[in-house]
């Protein structure tokens, strides 16, 4: 019987290793096949990493403020290297992205482990994350998605450690801090990588105190020492390794270009999108506004294109740029002051028609597999005809938004279930507690991306948060079956 159980586990082994090395294969392939297309937003990202790979940062501040940092710094250093050497830019690129592929890859099978998934399900997310349209299209183009990948997955392993640093230092009086406080300042470098990278979660790690705050105050209530001071210096950690470089960050902006901020986006683009949400709603409209979720090549082909184009980024662009008229005169500081002011008074002149668009914008995120979100690379011939086959290819994405949506809705659910447990005296809860991190990043991501107008690649940060939850969903389900 042993013989048998170690012959499973290493054919199940096999089976992970081989989902791991067809990905390479195929990857390799790809990555001497396809071609990089640098125009557009991709064309931008170059031209902010040759300014600083030429004139250095102050001259990148000066001219901004410009898009999040890190993506841009990394172009830099693919220039940097390709001016010493006998490679293209876009040879190093891809290669530096193709290895941040391979980290999500790994730390996503980690994770996975962590969570106790089978080994089999395990191979199956393994190999969907080497082989997903969206994700691969975010390795072989030039856009900050890929950046963040394997640093969405490691915050939320190291989110987990620091549940785990908490509950080691609550049970055992003579525990020390120190890996408390090294976990703590670890998870706030990481949530800054992230910011840097993705403006937007400089808002989620408000989210992520929630938690650590009701942990607190519960351990002042019940004048648990350990399990306040635990959480406070969580949240002190957070704040050294991650608001003190953010700010400074922000001041050198102030200094160099007038505007306390990371970027200067923000405000002109939620401004455009709350101005169209406020339009009339029609029947047709509402159509379209679902259609469009799909993709807007779906929408054009059940709708119509005039309907459609309303609900494209240019319409809230026009709406926000006829805006910017009026402003012309003004700082860029003052003038994200006025959008701001406009965007409030959108939201409360017309709140069920934002609150309708944005459960909307929301499902958006959960359709990351519609051919819209596959561009700006040329493939080989065999897979750019399979990508643009829209029975297939509708079908996938239909069917991978029902499995994300599911598993989203179930995750939410077990974590609610199992919340009688979240009182650090036992930890065998840990994967309850992975699951709330996994969510905690996710759910602000998606609701605060709501507000705007969601393009299909701003949703490949989290989709192997997706594929992770489906695993989890699927393993949780299979075990119940067998269970009954």
């Amino acid at each position: 019987m042993t013989i048998n159980n170690e012959g499973s586990s290493n054919k199940i082994s096999k089976l992970v290793l081989f989902a791991f090395i067809l990905s390479i294969l195929y990857w390799i392939y790809l990555f001497l096949i396809s071609q990089m297309l640098i125009i557009q937003d991709a064309l931008g990202y170059k031209e902010l990493g040759e300014l600083i790979a030429n004139k250095g940062w102050i001259e990148y501040i000066s001219r901004g403020p410009q898009r999040e940092p890190f993506y841009p710094f990394l172009i830099s250093i693919s220039l940097r290297i390709a001016d010493t050497t006998h490679f293209s830019f876009i040879t190093i690129q891809k290669g530096q992205q193709l290895l941040f592929l391979f980290a999500t890859q790994l730390l996503s099978y980690k994770l996975l482990r962590t969570l106790k998934v089978k080994p089999f399900l395990v191979s199956l997310a393994v190999l969907y994350i080497g082989f997903s349209p969206a994700l691969i299209n975010t390795y072989l183009c030039l856009f900050s998605e890929i950046a963040i990948l394997p640093f969405v997955i490691a915050t939320v392993i190291q989110c987990s450690n620091v549940w785990k640093s908490i509950h080691s230092y609550t049970q055992d009086n003579g525990s020390s801090a120190k890996s408390l406080i090294f976990n703590g300042l670890l998870l706030g470098l990481l949530f800054l990588i992230l910011t840097f990278t993705k403006g937007i979660f400089e808002i989620s790690l408000f989210i992520l105190f929630i938690p650590f705050m009701v942990f607190a105050i519960k351990g002042i209530q019940k004048k648990e020492r350990l399990l306040w001071q635990s959480n406070i210096l969580i949240i002190l950690c957070l704040l050294t390794t991650f608001f003190l470089p953010l700010n400074s960050y922000k001041y050198a902006n102030k200094k160099y270009n007038g505007t306390f901020a990371l970027t200067n986006r923000a405000s002109f683009a939620l401004f455009g999108n709350l101005r169209r949400r406020s339009e009339k709603i029609t029947s047709k409209s509402l159509a379209s506004a679902y259609a469009f979720v799909v993709g807007e090549a779906f929408c054009m082909e059940t709708i119509d294109p005039d309907s459609c184009r309303f609900w494209s980024y240019h319409a809230s662009d026009n709406f926000a740029g006829q805006q910017r008229l009026e402003y012309l005169d003004l700082t860029t500081s003052e003038t994200d002051k006025h959008f701001m002011t406009l965007a409030k008074k959108e939201l409360i002149k017309t709140p069920f028609n934002q609150i309708l668009f944005a459960s909307v914008e929301t499902l958006k995120m959960f359709f990351f597999e519609t051919p819209n979100n596959i561009g700006f690379v040329v493939y080989p011939r065999w897979l750019d005809n399979l990508y643009h086959k829209p029975k297939l290819m509708y079908s996938f994405t239909f069917l991978m938004a029902f499995m994300s949506l599911f598993s989203f809705i179930f995750s939410i659910f077990y974590v609610w279930i199992n919340r009688k447990y979240f009182n650090f005296t036992s930890f065998n809860i840990k994967s309850t507690l992975t699951i709330l991190s996994i969510l905690l990043l996710m759910g602000p991501f998606i609701g605060l991306h709501s507000l705007f107008f969601v393009l299909p690649r701003y949703a490949n940060p989290i989709i192997p948060l997706h594929i992770i939850l489906i695993a989890f969903c699927l393993n949780n389900i299979l075990h119940k079956t067998r269970k009954d």
